[in-house]
């Protein structure tokens, strides 16, 4: 809307995240004020519809606003010929087959389809596409996530199994990238080997940085609001819960998943080692991560970024790890960073108890 323009950002991989490259997608051609304000696609994917404002201000009584719609007319379409849509009254069977067509809307349309359905043979159609070597990166990403949908009313081990089975083999950096959030959010346990292995081997950033998160999702510890707040009774004023102004000790997750995440808190990918760092303090076992830098072939780098991550959590674990380092490491640079990290975490700050602004 400010900019009175529509850009385009053309997004390449690079890692675990992306680079940009922006250009100009739509400019005003005349004197009438352009201010784009949304944007939507057909079903088919063959048109752009693009709401404009119209106006340069807020408060006018012209009827004012203009909708476009945008259609490709070059010689080189996406896709030349279009696939044919399921009918709304698909089988079981059409369904599945659509979970690999070229639209997303389609694949969107086919999964919801297949996770609705309360007599399981949605499911079990989707876990044969899973194991169907022949079909396409994009039937296996929403075959997985018709089970993770199917699941939310509680989990099946046959179900979990076939998600397990899964990524460990699929050739897909994409298809293991995926199955890697569907296995954390469903809290699966017996998917942290695999997990593990990924994060600490496989060759796509991306998939470690979804194995990481997902491994944090698992060994979670149990959520404890901290400093909720209440109404004042004033306008724009809260205030902290009398009960919430003592620090009351964290839960502890789980010590597996902590052991598995800590190596990729020096991860080559820094999107990695960020979220490797996130999910350690979700979990929030500290005691023993330190013997365990110790033995790695990097110790000291990895050290160094246990001591980052663990400064700030505000748990007596964490303090105690940084107190040992502070004065029983034979590395300077990790004494002093010790002594930084303690100095972090000496205060910490009361809640915030005034109004909005």
């Amino acid at each position: 809307w400010g900019k009175q323009k529509v850009q385009r950002f053309k997004l390449k991989p690079n890692g675990a995240s992306f680079e940009a490259e922006l250009e100009d997608f739509l400019v005003p051609d005349g004197p009438e004020p352009f201010r784009p304000l949304d944007i939507c696609f057909s079903p088919d994917g063959r048109h752009m519809y693009l709401a404009d404002w119209n106006f340069n201000g807020w408060v006018n009584p012209a009827v004012k606003g203009r909708l476009y719609r945008i259609t490709y007319v070059g010689n080189d379409p996406a896709v030349k010929e279009e696939t044919k849509r399921a009918p709304q009254n698909a089988s079981v069977e059409q369904w599945a087959k659509a979970l690999g067509h070229p639209s997303h809307a389609e694949r969107m349309r086919a999964q919801h389809e297949l996770a609705k359905r309360s007599d399981g043979q949605g499911v079990a159609a989707a876990i044969t596409v899973l194991r169907d070597a022949k079909a396409n990166e994009h039937a296996h990403v929403h075959a997985a996530w018709v089970l993770h949908a199917a699941m939310q009313t509680g989990t099946k081990p046959e179900w979990m199994k076939a998600l397990r089975d899964a990524i460990t083999a699929t050739g897909s950096p994409r298809v293991r990238a995926q199955l890697a959030r569907v296995l954390g959010m469903l809290r699966d346990r017996e998917s942290i080997p695999a997990l593990t292995k990924l994060l600490q081997a496989d060759p796509d950033a991306t998939v470690r940085l979804q194995s990481a998160i997902a491994l944090g999702a698992i060994g979670e510890a149990p959520s404890q609001a901290k400093w909720r707040s209440v109404d004042s009774g004033q306008a724009g004023v809260i205030v902290p819960r009398q009960d919430d102004k003592t620090l009351e000790a964290l839960s502890t997750g789980n010590k597996e998943t902590a052991n598995a995440i800590l190596p990729g808190l020096i991860d080559s990918d820094p999107y990695v080692a960020h979220v490797a760092m996130q999910a350690l303090r979700r979990v929030n076992v500290w005691s023993d991560l330190p013997q365990q830098a110790a033995a790695h072939t990097d110790a000291k780098a990895l050290a160094g970024k246990l001591i980052l991550a663990m400064t700030g959590v505000y748990d007596e674990r964490a303090i105690q790890a940084l107190r040992n380092y502070a004065t029983e490491s034979k590395v300077p640079e990790l004494q002093s960073q010790a002594v930084a990290g303690l100095a972090e975490v000496d205060r910490r700050a009361a809640p915030y108890e005034k109004g909005w602004w």
